[in-house]
């Protein structure tokens, strides 16, 4: 399962960690004034946001949990964005810290592989609006 999450969350951010557009996207939806103009940009990626939450939730799942009933899987879609949006405002700052397994230009071999920042976020977001799935009583969540 955590192989699987790692894939998954290293394929998305290398995706989108240098798309201008996702940048733009997300800063107009959270940011414009104008409802239309919002909603065109939150929606206008929601396919590809719901193929993420899907696979969020087969990890979910394989980890021998489920979503709380309070947690409907569209806020995985805010969460999801969110944590690739401030780890792409990273990389652009420092990207060997969240990318550093690349090899950076000017050097004869590359770094070590390090952990997948985005796949340590979306493990703990999962964790926490996820219960066992023999859970009886969620009043501790």
């Amino acid at each position: 399962a955590d192989d699987f999450l790692r894939t998954v969350c290293d394929m998305s951010f290398d995706y989108l960690k240098d798309d201008p557009r996702f940048f733009a996207r997300f800063s107009f939806a959270l940011y414009t004034g104008n409802e239309d103009v919002a909603r065109l940009f939150r929606d206008a990626n929601l396919e590809i946001n719901r193929l993420f939450v899907s696979a969020l939730v087969e990890y979910i799942s394989a980890k021998g949990r489920r979503l709380r009933d309070d947690v409907p899987e569209d806020i995985l879609v805010t969460y999801s964005e969110s944590a690739v949006q401030g780890l792409c405002l990273m990389y652009r700052i420092s990207p060997d810290t969240i990318d550093g397994h690349r090899k950076p230009k000017g050097r004869k071999r590359a770094a070590a592989l390090p952990p997948s920042r985005l796949a340590e976020v979306m493990a703990a977001i999962c964790e926490r609006v996820s219960v066992p799935i023999d859970a009886e009583d969620e009043s501790d969540s």
